[in-house]
């Protein structure tokens, strides 16, 4: 299932690796909608065409056309999956989230400034006040 977006504008892909998240996604769109106000698209990456998020999908396009699902045909779990969305983002940074963690969607702001300040690798935590970990 997947849905034209204009990849060349596209700053950010948000990878949701999921298994059976239909009830937690629609939560996750609606907050990310909130606060992105960047060009992204919403990749969701499922292991299996039995997977209760894959009717969410279909039916959440209608109203975010930049989501898009995508079967992982590699091995299954959650690394394959962030292997499978990294191969197939568009975006130009990929930022990987759990559908149902809605903390680091308060400081994806912040994620991305540190990106373009130079940052490959950013991670929200908890445990590192300011983003910095040594």
């Amino acid at each position: 299932m997947t849905r034209d977006v204009d990849s060349s504008a596209l700053t950010l892909t948000v990878l949701l690796p999921v298994r059976n998240e239909g009830v937690n996604l629609p939560i996750m769109l609606r907050m990310l909608g909130a606060f992105l106000d960047v060009p992204y698209e919403l990749l969701v990456v499922y292991d299996n065409l039995e997977d209760d998020t894959i009717p969410v999908i279909k039916q959440e396009q209608e109203t975010y056309p930049q989501l898009r699902g995508l079967l992982n045909k590699q091995a299954t779990g959650v690394g394959s999956a962030l292997k499978a969305g990294v191969e197939n983002a568009r975006g130009e940074y990929v930022l990987f989230m759990g559908v149902d963690d809605i903390g680091p969607v308060l400081a994806i702001s912040d994620m991305l400034e540190l990106m373009e300040e130079g940052c490959e690798f950013v991670s929200s935590t908890r445990y590192a006040h300011g983003g910095q970990r040594f």
